[in-house]
């Protein structure tokens, strides 16, 4: 550094170059370092997820244009509404599923047909078949929703083949 430099305070340009302090002994800055570090990366981790962020394909292998997810949000908040008691969305009052999608209710029933056939085992981390179906009503509130939450971590409702299917194992 010049005489001039060193009367105005300029300090490196590089975070890990050495600088010369206040107390006038040279070091590395580390707390602007840390900072650069910290604000770089997070730079970085936006930049790769906004570079894998597109919109899902509509089905003809091309991701779905701004205007088309627009609309179709639009039109589902025009026949939705949230239902808070059960966190879920619902059709409005007046309106019909689609034709060929088939209602929450019998989703529901044909999960908790296979809830009344089936127990979860912890041990072997699968669902095994009972010898005979259990009632389902005398289970508490806590053992109904601990069985919808493994049920849904093993399975999943697939549209094209109309039922539930297991997904993985273990539900890990």
């Amino acid at each position: 550094m010049n005489s001039d430099e060193q009367a105005f305070g300029a300090q490196p340009l590089h975070p890990l170059a050495p600088s010369t302090k206040s107390n006038g002994k040279a070091g590395i800055d580390m707390k602007h370092a840390q900072r650069r570090i910290a604000v770089t990366g997070l730079f970085l981790l936006l930049a790769a997820g906004a570079g894998t962020a597109q919109a899902t394909s509509d089905g003809s292998g091309k991701p779905m244009t701004r205007q088309k997810v627009e609309m179709d949000a639009g039109e589902f908040l025009r026949t939705h509404e949230w239902d808070a008691t059960r966190e879920a969305w619902g059709l409005k009052p007046g309106y019909e599923a689609p034709s060929g999608v088939r209602s929450r209710a019998d989703v529901v029933a044909e999960r908790d047909n296979f809830l009344r056939k089936h127990s979860w085992n912890g041990e072997k981390l699968a669902w095994e078949p009972l010898a005979a179906p259990r009632d389902l009503s005398t289970r508490s509130h806590e053992q109904e929703r601990a069985e919808a939450v493994q049920f849904s971590k093993t399975h999943s409702y697939d549209e094209t083949q109309g039922g539930w299917v297991e997904t993985k194992a273990g539900g890990g």
